[in-house]
């Protein structure tokens, strides 16, 4: 089985959330190992067009890598 490593891009998310994703992670995709980025708020005026985005999803991106 060809092993798979994602890379998870997270806006805001608290450490409880973080954990439940991971254990979800862990029982659909055989993946041993888990890069998780916590990305702070942007400011409130800086990216305001995709902040509104960012605020309907708190993952932004899951990639393979």
């Amino acid at each position: 089985m060809k092993e798979m490593v994602f890379a998870l891009a997270l806006l805001d998310v608290d450490l409880a959330e973080l954990e439940d994703l991971k254990a979800h992670l862990g029982r659909v995709f055989p993946v041993r190992c888990f890069t998780i980025l916590r990305l702070p708020k942007p400011p409130e005026k800086a990216y305001s067009p995709l902040r509104r985005q960012y605020n309907s999803t708190r993952i932004l991106s899951l990639l393979e890598v």
